[in-house]
């Protein structure tokens, strides 16, 4: 699945680009084919009526709580569901707090553009993605299964993204 999508992803980048459109690219579907999705779009944009610049938005996929601790816990509910996810096998789903082995499936391997911590954590891990991926927007994806924490992981998203000032992104097109 990876690899279809790593074919249309870099299609509809050169596509998007040439025909001066914004792009956005599901970093938490095809992680690994992030980068060579962003260089072919901004390589093959052209400024049109829609857009004088490359835009760009990619999704991070982010678990925020209270602490690093708490974050990882929520993560681990939801390591059942990723490692099938990934490796395309069926894996027993859990209703609590699962553990199991960390060599199948981690989201540091899989999800190398994960965010999950504390909002000192997240805030870093967002910086840091804005800084790799040049995106002019962020979509945060998460996976949390207890509804409140899902709700209080955004609510801790959007507090950390109304503070991060920084420069609008520069087009690497020219």
């Amino acid at each position: 699945m990876t690899h279809l999508a790593t074919v249309f992803g870099v299609v509809s980048a050169a596509l998007a680009g040439t025909l001066g459109l914004p792009f956005s690219y599901a970093s938490h579907i095809a992680p690994d084919d992030l980068q060579v999705a962003l260089h072919t779009y901004r390589k093959n944009f052209r400024a049109s009526r829609t857009l004088q610049r490359d835009y760009t938005m990619v999704s991070a996929f982010i678990i925020a709580a209270e602490t690093d601790t708490q974050a990882q816990d929520l993560l681990a509910s939801i390591r059942p569901i990723l490692m099938q996810w990934f490796r395309k096998t069926s894996v027993p789903l859990a209703t609590d707090k699962v553990t199991t082995p960390t060599a199948a499936a981690t989201p540091e391997q899989d999800l190398p553009y994960a965010i999950v911590g504390s909002p000192e954590t997240v805030r870093s891990g967002i910086e840091a993605m804005v800084r790799k991926t040049l995106a002019d927007e962020l979509m945060v994806v998460t996976l949390i299964r207890d509804p409140a924490a899902a709700r209080r992981s955004y609510e801790i998203v959007a507090r950390i993204c109304r503070n991060i000032t920084r420069e609008p992104a520069r087009s690497t097109t020219g």
